[in-house]
């Protein structure tokens, strides 16, 4: 508060100074630049993510027969992965783990023990794809012929009491972040060293911090598999040191050590402070997950950087402000026409930063109803809806008459006794709901995307959807391996690798493709397939209209009185 006889205030003075950012977007001060750059700079280094991952191959494939034990199991995906643990079930329902895996690129190749007697075998997979996620899933197949006694191993789900604690992990450290490094910015900046709110920013802060040191051991319940019990062993943590998400919760726990030193002195050096823990939000959220994890990387990492920064500037003013006009006063004043004139620049930043992530992560207006990705997403764009909404009714109907008649003298230098004396108007407590209203909905928005940790986004689906799917279809005198690329509506092209049972040979005079969706009321689509020089049997352009399980039939002419005719399912994504 200004004090009478003291010409121009320490508060006054970092006004100036944000006031001066605020006249000069963009340029804060060379010591300012020269930060700023050195943390944007790291966003173009060599990234450890680059995709949510998709199984797009395996071999033996799953629902496959094959005449014998192969040298070794494979599995493909769409980018490079990390084994965490590979089992494998025995006809006779034991199970062992494969120890012997080796990583070539997308790659796994697993070597089998040996002596595996005919029947049905299910392969468990548990890996961590290069953005930090676990992905797990199941490929059975039979040596010899299928057996009674196949057992699928289904435990490659992280437990229900893991994922709510992992929840409720990641809304802890969005609050450390947001609310807590926010305010520690909002406090020095904005508020120009006012210390409304403090002690409320450093309780989100501890609690980030929290979160960040627990995240590691969560990542690793993850990880594995297992419940919650395991965080009491050591496997848990060292797995979780391993995700590249260890290294969103270092720099998000340096970011609110920082702050917190920040918010421990003042003046300059706590200005000087609190603005690379800003920073330094921008570059956690940026070291991994989905969105960061998409191409093009020169794009999509400083959207998320800038996403990220913009989010802690606007929420995290949200309580400073709110204590701030309940006390009232010039210097409050200030504050919230300072931050009235911060916040559209802010809020265009956001904006233009969300759409790039929406138009990349989402691409079809579609999967906003049809994944689980898209409908958090929709839940978010809502509420962010709402919260815009309430700003536009804050800045329109509410900021104008609390700053009613001190217009002019907000900017004064010095701050004369007159301007000392000037309280907000009753007003003001209608600003301070909508700021509440708005704090509730920014927990709710929180609470919503912490969701999408345990979603694939539309884009990751789409490109695996992209890749071939491949089945085998079977008929009492042959089998067939049946290669569709893409696995999507619209054009395709299907490969057919046609065999005998056995060791016995196939004379195939002549093979067609025939597909056909029942339960979509498409009548069976039939093409003759050309054999090509690799000795499979291909049909291009055929055009799949709606996406679902299509019933494929291939017929293979044996003779000119014999024919069998291989049958199976696909699934064909939009």
């Amino acid at each position: 508060m200004w004090q009478p006889g003291r010409s121009v205030s320490a508060s006054h003075k970092g006004a100036q100074l944000f006031d001066l950012c605020l006249t000069h977007i963009g340029v804060l001060s060379r010591r300012g630049l020269a930060v700023a750059a050195a943390f944007l700079a790291l966003l173009f280094l060599p990234t450890l993510a680059l995709a949510h991952s998709q199984l797009i191959s395996s071999n033996p494939r799953d629902g496959a027969v094959v005449a014998a034990a192969p040298e070794a199991f494979t599995l493909t995906f769409n980018e490079p992965v990390s084994p965490i643990a590979i089992k494998l079930a025995r006809p006779d329902g034991s199970v062992m783990l494969i120890e012997t895996v080796k990583v070539a690129g997308e790659t796994v190749v697993l070597t089998p023990p040996a002596g595996l007697a005919n029947g049905s075998y299910a392969l468990s997979y548990r890996v961590i794809s290069e953005d930090g996620h676990p992905v797990g899933g199941t490929i059975v197949f039979s040596i010899g012929a299928p057996s009674a006694g196949a057992s699928r191993v289904m435990d490659d789900a992280t437990p229900q009491a893991s994922r709510l604690m992992i929840l409720a992990q990641r809304v802890a450290l969005y609050l450390g972040l947001f609310l807590g490094v926010g305010g520690a910015f909002a406090v020095n900046w904005i508020g120009a060293g006012q210390r409304e709110g403090v002690a409320a920013v450093r309780v989100f802060l501890g609690l980030g911090l929290v979160a960040s040191v627990l995240g590691i051991g969560l990542q690793g319940l993850d990880m594995l598999a297992v419940s919650p019990a395991a965080l009491l062993s050591s496997a848990p943590w060292r797995e979780g040191l391993k995700a590249t998400y260890a290294v969103t919760l270092g720099l998000a726990a340096l970011a609110m050590f920082t702050a917190l030193l920040a918010l421990s002195t003042r003046g300059g050096l706590a200005r000087a402070l609190a603005l690379p823990a800003l920073l330094l939000v921008g570059l956690s959220v940026a070291a991994s997950g989905h969105a960061s994890a998409a191409d093009p990387q020169w794009l999509m990492r400083p959207a998320v950087f800038a996403h990220a920064v913009s989010v802690a500037i606007w929420i995290g003013a949200l309580l400073p402000l709110g204590r701030a006009l309940r006390r009232g006063g010039v210097e409050s004043a200030a504050m919230l026409a300072r931050f009235s004139r911060a916040i559209l620049p802010v809020i265009a930043l956001l904006i233009a930063s969300g759409v790039v992530l929406a138009v990349v992560q989402v691409r079809k207006v579609e999967a906003l109803w049809t994944t689980d990705y898209g409908i958090v997403f929709a839940a978010k764009l809502v509420m962010l809806v709402g919260l815009f909404a309430a700003g536009a009714v804050n800045r329109a109907f509410l900021t104008a008459p609390a700053l009613s008649g001190l217009e002019g003298r907000l900017t004064s230098d010095p701050l004369t006794a007159e301007d000392a004396a000037v309280s907000l108007p009753r007003k003001a407590k209608a600003l301070r709901v909508s700021i509440v209203l708005e704090v509730l909905l920014v927990l709710a928005i929180l609470v919503t995307v912490a969701n999408w940790r345990f979603t694939a986004p539309p884009r990751a689906l789409q490109l695996a959807a992209r890749q071939a799917v491949a089945v085998e279809v079977m008929s009492d005198k042959a089998m067939a391996n049946v290669t569709i690329f893409p696995a999507t509506t619209g054009p395709v092209m299907v490969t057919v690798a046609p065999m005998a049972h056995g060791t016995g040979e196939l004379t195939v005079k002549e093979l067609s493709v025939i597909m056909s969706n029942p339960a979509a009321g498409i009548e069976p689509i039939r093409r003759k397939a050309e054999l090509d020089d690799d000795g499979d049997y291909v049909v291009e352009g055929v055009r799949l209209p709606v996406p679902g399980r299509w019933h494929i039939r291939i017929e293979i002419l044996i003779s000119d009185f014999e024919m069998t005719t291989p049958e199976g399912e696909v699934q064909i994504r939009q």
